[in-house]
């Protein structure tokens, strides 16, 4: 959430927001293969919805939110997504994108 309240500094100041972790892989490696991001209802509701990945949805969002993203792969698949997205990024809806930003990186609960 920290980060939520730094990216409007970084606009009003020109700087551009890049995105740490977006796909949560901090939390896999920290919580032993707990991915908050991944495995969201919400994120898995709208890769349904669209007929694209989680990792589609998440990267779409930041994208779609004005951050940079350095996304890394060594799976092709993945890398084919990743192209994809540089063509066709924005699929998700202002509603849409309000509902993963009500995430928070957190397990979905009752505050969302």
């Amino acid at each position: 959430r920290p980060a939520r309240e730094l990216r409007p500094i970084c606009e009003e100041h020109g700087i551009e927001f890049v995105s740490y972790s977006t796909l949560g892989t901090q939390h896999s490696m920290a919580h032993g293969g707990s991915n908050p991001v991944l495995t969201h209802p919400t994120v898995i509701e709208l890769a349904e919805k669209y007929s694209r990945s989680v990792a589609e949805v998440v990267l779409s969002w930041a994208r779609q939110s004005n951050m940079s993203v350095i996304p890394r792969s060594s799976k092709k698949h993945h890398i084919d997504e990743l192209a994809r997205l540089l063509t066709d990024d924005s699929f998700l809806t202002e509603e849409d994108v309000l509902a993963i930003d009500r995430m928070g990186g957190e397990p979905e609960s009752e505050e969302l």
